[in-house]
């Protein structure tokens, strides 16, 4: 009997709607649009992402990001390697994990991120991401559920999408 990929809630189109949060205010409204490919099963199962947000009134884009996520052989909770790219010029690289309805991400250690420096010292280490937690949920109705926290300049996490 072949193995169910657990990747499989995870291919495909999908989009919705979101906020960006500040200080546990949403401050702006967005339609996104992400899509999951799977590129390869064997050794390790491969999936490109592409996501794609635009304000939701407006319809002016707001965010792109592109990357690769590797999922290695395994039971039901499997390790997983994502990067991730970014327009503004910053590179991320999460640890984590899936499950048959979770994949979980994060990025917070120095080394994984990788960003030019396009300011001042100062303001480029108030600005600079240190910490990424990602965590994609299919809902009982089959739908996709994300959630990003984001610490910046060395603080801790907070709610961000």
């Amino acid at each position: 009997m072949a193995q169910v990929a657990p990747t499989l809630w995870l291919e495909g189109k999908w989009q919705g709607t979101g906020s960006v949060i500040k200080d546990g205010t949403p401050v702006v409204e967005y339609k996104e649009m992400s899509e999951f490919k799977v590129l390869r099963t064997s050794p390790a199962t491969i999936v490109n992402l592409q996501q794609f947000t635009k304000h939701s009134e407006s319809g002016n884009p707001l965010h792109a990001e592109n990357g690769f996520i590797k999922i290695f052989p395994g039971e039901s909770e499997r390790r997983v390697e994502a990067s991730y790219s970014h327009p503004f010029g910053m590179n991320e690289f999460e640890l984590g994990q899936i499950t048959a309805n979770t994949l979980t991400l994060k990025a917070c250690e120095e080394h994984h991120f990788q960003r030019p420096q396009v300011t001042t010292e100062t303001e480029a280490k108030a600005r600079q991401v240190t910490h990424v937690h990602r965590e994609y949920t299919l809902t009982e109705d089959g739908k996709i559920d994300f959630t990003m926290f984001l610490g910046v300049g060395g603080n801790e996490p907070k709610l961000h999408l």
